[in-house]
């Protein structure tokens, strides 16, 4: 099975942006741990791919992509010396 990409409206995609948005600024501005955090949203993350009947494989994948992209805009200082 192949996730499927909706066809969001325009208004839809404004909405997620904000959404998005509004979650990342949360995120960077809570006092709770980066660890406590991160165990909460993946949570939240697994019950929507669970609800949507999303095999495991293709979530980790996608949790791995999204990963990866996520260290290739965020490098440590090691990484860039």
């Amino acid at each position: 099975m192949t996730m499927k990409v909706a066809e969001l409206t325009d208004d839809e995609i404004a909405r997620l942006g904000t959404a998005y948005r509004s979650l990342v600024d949360w995120i960077h501005d809570n006092a709770i741990d980066g660890e406590s955090t991160m165990s909460m949203l993946f949570k939240a993350a697994m019950v929507i791919a669970v609800t949507n009947k999303i095999p495991k494989d293709e979530v980790m994948g996608v949790a791995s992509a999204v990963y990866d992209m996520e260290k290739f805009f965020q490098p440590t200082t090691e990484e860039i010396h």
